[in-house]
């Protein structure tokens, strides 16, 4: 889920679910590459929905018995409002046993209105939950 203020003062939330496919190279890196599918909510309206894809890295690092984990999107959006897709989070990663962990994480996504406008990329909010296998 991603929060915006709007220009005009109201709030934009996108909210959705993605995958991601990859290989997991260590037990410290993964590169893949996903899509998801997004609601787009405008002042509680629904407004529209998205398709981002993306290339997906990540690395995950223990300190002392904190797990942590780190990950950045980068791609763009398909049937949707926004092109550029940047989204990098951090966050706490918890072992569900064997192959299974809850990734619990926060962070920034930028979007931006066209594909060639990287110099006024927006800002919003990110809240990921997650569970990979």
């Amino acid at each position: 889920m991603t929060i915006h203020s709007g220009d005009d003062g109201g709030v934009i939330v996108y909210t959705g679910i993605s995958t991601s496919h990859g290989f997991q190279f260590n037990s410290h890196y993964y590169l893949g590459a996903g899509i998801g599918w997004e609601l787009v909510v405008d002042d509680g309206w629904l407004s529209s929905y998205q398709h981002p894809y993306y290339l997906h890295g990540r690395t995950d690092w223990t300190f002392g018995h904190f797990p942590l984990y780190g990950d950045i999107r980068v791609g763009g959006v398909l049937w949707g409002e926004h092109r550029f897709f940047l989204s990098p989070t951090i966050g706490y990663r918890l072992n569900w046993g064997r192959k299974a962990n809850l990734n619990l994480g926060l962070g920034m996504t930028f979007r931006g209105y066209g594909w060639s406008d990287e110099k006024t990329l927006h800002p919003q909010l990110s809240v990921r939950i997650g569970v990979d296998f």
